[in-house]
């Protein structure tokens, strides 16, 4: 979440974590009656799991051992972990000499989702986040409470204040960066020599760009940020909400 990071930066807070968050996860339910007729453990599961899924570095085929010269080469190149479903389903669990495989999917079924079921978090039937805010050791509770309070209330901001906000928080970081570059050129204009005349070029070149550029960062790209920036209306009308809903339907579809 794009919050996390301003609570975290805030004075008196320790940690800042979502709780509700859906952090995706390979998610194995196992069949325990399929699991009986088989005589298969969990603990054999486990294992066939952790042997066939797997980060490996194989290495390489006729490296050369630097004492006698080697004309082919070959890397041998591993794909990894299983990312997908259908590959933790072929996982063979046991296989006999007449053929018979067991796979991962005839005693269990194999899905992509959340990796914690047990913390789900709603507002009115609606889903929403629930972020844990921890206060550092030497900090007022309600001091901390009133700043979190005022900085969720500043995620609504207009094009306008919200750049506002944003100088406040970099202006002094960019005036620090541009000094202290500024700082390492200027030495070099002091050079003499025929050699000095050319770095004295170089110096005031580099210095007179990288102060015009402090100079434009904290004047007109703030403007242009406001310009470029739109506000999100929350009072669409019926057809704007139509659009936008089919609009939205349409980018998920696309991004599957």
């Amino acid at each position: 979440m794009n919050i996390l990071p301003e609570l975290r930066r805030i004075k008196g807070v320790a940690q800042a974590r979502n709780l509700g968050s859906r952090t995706y996860a390979m998610r194995i339910w196992l069949n325990p009656d399929r699991m009986r007729a088989y005589n298969v453990a969990t603990e054999e599961i486990m294992k066939a799991i952790a042997d066939q899924s797997i980060i490996g570095s194989p290495g390489k085929i006729g490296q050369s051992s630097g004492i006698q010269a080697q004309s082919l080469e070959y890397l041998l190149i591993y794909k990894g972990r299983f990312a997908k479903p259908e590959e933790y389903e072929n996982i063979v669990i046991r296989a006999n000499f007449n053929g018979e495989i067991l796979r991962l999917k005839d005693v269990a079924k194999v899905e992509l989702g959340s990796e914690f079921q047990d913390i789900y978090s709603s507002i009115d039937g609606h889903p929403s986040a629930s972020i844990m805010i921890k206060q550092t050791f030497d900090s007022n509770a309600n001091e901390v409470i009133k700043k979190v309070k005022t900085k969720m209330a500043q995620e609504h901001l207009s094009p306008y204040y919200a750049v506002q906000k944003v100088l406040d928080e970099i202006s002094g970081a960019v005036i620090a960066i541009t000094l202290l570059m500024i700082s390492v050129f200027v030495p070099i204009a002091f050079m003499e020599g025929p050699v000095g005349v050319l770095l004295k070029q170089f110096s005031v070149t580099m210095s007179s760009s990288i102060a015009l550029s402090g100079v434009i960062a904290l004047t007109l790209t703030p403007v242009l940020s406001a310009m470029i920036l739109k506000s999100h209306d929350h009072n669409l009308t019926n057809k704007r909400k139509f659009i936008a809903m089919n609009i939205r339907k349409f980018n998920v579809g696309f991004k599957k």
